[in-house]
């Protein structure tokens, strides 16, 4: 799993973010258009963490590997 707690900080892949600093967790889907702004595929789901100090997207191959960290990482941040 690519997320886990240690501690004060979340690890998300191979980043450690400090748990206080998180102010918002959104799932995003990359989402490519061709000139015409017409869908051409949605590839690579990703997690938007924003924190006092930035924004940080992971990308996920799968979007059920997504969905499993996002629901890993709203657990750990409501048990605070």
């Amino acid at each position: 799993m690519p997320i886990s707690q240690h501690g004060k900080f979340v690890r998300v892949q191979n980043t450690f973010i400090k748990i206080d600093s998180i102010i918002m967790v959104r799932p995003k889907d990359l989402v490519q258009y061709d000139h015409e702004d017409r869908i051409l595929s949605k590839d690579f789901p990703e997690i938007h963490i924003d924190t006092t100090k930035g924004s940080f997207p992971f990308l996920f191959q799968e979007f059920e590997q997504r969905d499993l960290a996002l629901e890993k990482l709203v657990t750990i941040l409501g048990e605070l």
